[in-house]
């Protein structure tokens, strides 16, 4: 009997264990995945689970850690990650700067698991950040002429490599200087809304286009030259001179 007794004990206690184990799991939270991935001048979204629809609103701090400085690598949308009764899910999203030019990770770890709620198997996650794209540019040539209207083309490389059909339109700016005689606006126009060449998703260059107004002797120089940025690298032809030049039979 005695021996009857304490089997029923043991199979009770058993019993208790088991469904405590299944309570926990079932109230578990976690990050979805161990690493997130955040290309350079993009946005990525970090999620966290539940193992079943919250029971209550939920805010979960999260600590951040890494060789990396918010605001200056990348932004955050919050320090905390919401889930509303009912979700099953919270997000945060961080954005790159895009101004990163080596890689670098970010751990992000949940803090203070809300009341009757356990941490899962991703209590933390890495965010991978990727470095930005750093384009060498140069112009085809130095010097052009200009009769009536000229397309202006830029070779673009990534390492040593050209670079071309780009998944996003690369823009490369330049400025007009003031060493330039001809007056923008009188004697000459700048085809597009920028100053910039501009490589288009089905382009194998960069380009920007100039329009003769008026041909004026001693007001037809125009020199351009890329703009100083972090993106960009200067090649050989940083700068160009174009002149602006009468048609044949074109009076002054």
């Amino acid at each position: 009997m005695k021996h009857i007794v304490c089997m029923a004990f043991i199979f009770g206690c058993l019993s208790l264990v088991s469904c405590s184990e299944k309570e926990d799991q079932d109230y578990s939270i976690s990050f979805s995945r161990a690493v997130y991935i955040l290309p350079a001048g993009e946005s990525t979204k970090v999620e966290a689970r539940l193992t079943q629809p919250a029971d209550r609103d939920l805010e979960i701090p999260v600590v951040l850690s890494g060789k990396v400085e918010e605001g200056v690598d990348f932004t955050l949308s919050d320090h905390r990650i919401v889930i509303n009764k009912g979700q099953q899910s919270g997000f945060i999203t961080l954005n790159s700067t895009g101004g990163r030019v080596d890689d670098a990770d970010i751990k992000i770890e949940m803090v203070a698991a809300p009341r009757n709620y356990i941490f899962g198997y991703y209590k933390s996650t890495i965010v991978h950040i990727q470095p930005r794209t750093i384009f060498a540019v140069s112009f085809e040539k130095d010097y052009y002429e200009l009769q009536n209207e000229l397309k202006i083309g830029m070779t673009v490389y990534v390492g040593s490599r050209k670079y071309s059909f780009p998944s996003q339109e690369v823009v490369v700016p330049f400025d007009i200087l003031p060493s330039s005689t001809a007056i923008r606006g009188v004697h000459y126009e700048i085809i597009g809304a920028q100053d910039a060449l501009v490589m288009g998703r089905k382009d194998a260059k960069a380009f920007t286009t100039i329009k003769v107004l008026k041909q004026e002797n001693g007001k037809d120089i125009i020199v351009i030259k890329l703009r100083d940025t972090p993106y960009f690298l200067a090649g050989a032809n940083n700068r160009i001179i174009v002149k602006i030049v009468r048609l044949p039979g074109q009076g002054l």
